[in-house]
């Protein structure tokens, strides 16, 4: 086993209180960041992302193999922006297979339910009958297809 010098302790303990104080820093940022997820999901996210990456890069963690979760927080400002962002676009990826076109109709087609269940809910508490209320929902919803 090899002699570790004094300044070789010294200097470990100098690294070691440096992590310590990026490990306070990153939870700071991310206790900000949840507070800020409250308000608006995807920048908070993207704030916590970013708050992990700087603490990789101060703990030595090579940035090369931090390039994933700087891809995934750039997806998200460019979600903020409005733009398409291959990491984040499903259609980018290739066709979708019979099998998730088939769930993707009907999640489609139980969320539509749900609404229209919902908005029967609303006209009646607003003292429509119920045969009124479903009525509506059916002449809005031909409306919406043609």
């Amino acid at each position: 086993m090899a002699n570790i010098t004094e300044s070789e302790i010294e200097l470990l303990r100098i690294q070691h209180n440096q992590l310590i104080d990026e490990l306070a820093d990153v939870q700071e940022k991310l206790a900000a960041a949840r507070k800020m997820f409250a308000a608006n999901d995807r920048q908070g996210a993207a704030v916590a992302l970013h708050a992990v990456i700087d603490y990789l890069k101060a703990a030595g963690v090579k940035e090369e193999l931090s390039e994933p979760l700087l891809a995934l927080w750039g997806a998200l400002a460019d979600a903020d922006l409005g733009v398409r962002n291959p990491l984040t676009n499903w259609e980018v990826h290739g066709e979708l297979t019979p099998e998730q076109k088939k769930q993707n109709k009907r999640h489609q087609d139980m969320l539509e339910m749900a609404t229209a269940a919902a908005v029967v809910s609303i006209l009646m508490r607003a003292n429509s009958t119920q045969a009124d209320a479903e009525r509506e929902v059916v002449r809005l919803a031909v409306r919406k297809r043609v």
